[in-house]
């Protein structure tokens, strides 16, 4: 009897929930079970990096994109035990260096809720549709049309200063988080992605800056194909171990 109460209610709640959101509860940001799904994909968060090109004429991978490149190839070919130590010191790294992001984040996910009026989620880490290799850890999502939302809470005040300042100027593809943008709206298919900076230092309005940037294609389907020739190399260099 109380079991059948449980899963009625379950349903319930299911039911009420919005489909991308029980879809992408699968992990809760920063936890084990987080790190631990993120390993031997190419993320959101590489994109950066996995960018850029070298400083040769036909060098087609930098230092940085290649570096990229080894840690999936790493992390693919470990152990389960060395995937065990690897996760702990990952874990203990994210402590270190972004505390103060991860203690506002949520502070931030409210204030975009109250300036856009839309109900935001949290969600893990989501695998492409159709790049399999592929997944982000959006900072959250809308309730109504899943756009998403990559949320900076900069240490430093003079980065959040320069966050403020691109209120007025937008974002480009020069920006260092544009290609993470465009991957959530990969990830998401929506049209549009919200960069949000949070500094609880700083009084109202100034204390956060929330801009909406559209979706590139161009861009995107540069994306693709880095992404694409990334994941070759790394099979191909597997394939030789």
């Amino acid at each position: 009897m109380f079991e059948d109460i449980i899963q009625k209610a379950t349903a319930a709640i299911e039911a009420a929930t919005p489909e991308h959101v029980q879809r992408e509860r699968e992990e809760e940001q920063k936890t084990k079970a987080w790190f631990e799904a993120r390993l031997g994909f190419f993320n959101a968060s590489d994109l950066p990096k996995l960018m850029t090109k070298g400083r040769g004429k036909d060098e087609v991978w930098g230092a940085t994109a290649r570096g990229v490149i080894d840690k999936v190839i790493v992390e693919r070919s470990m152990t389960p035990e060395g995937r065990e130590m690897y996760v702990a010191e990952l874990m203990a790294k994210e402590f270190r260096q972004t505390r103060w992001g991860n203690e506002h984040e949520s502070a931030a996910r409210q204030l975009l809720s109250e300036a856009i009026g839309e109900e935001i989620y949290e969600v893990g880490s989501i695998i492409h549709s159709e790049i399999p290799y592929f997944r982000g850890s959006a900072d959250g999502v809308t309730a109504i049309g899943s756009i998403p939302a990559e949320i900076k809470c900069p240490y430093d005040p003079l980065k959040h200063q320069a966050n403020l300042n691109l209120v007025r100027t937008g974002i480009d593809l020069k920006h260092e988080y544009y290609a993470q943008i465009q991957s959530h709206m990969m990830i998401h298919g929506s049209d549009k992605c919200y960069f949000v900076s949070y500094d609880p230092r700083r009084a109202e309005p100034d204390n956060l800056a929330v801009i909406e940037v559209e979706r590139d294609e161009v861009f995107i389907a540069a994306i693709r194909e880095r992404l694409e020739a990334a994941e070759e190399l790394t099979k191909d260099y597997l394939l030789t171990i």
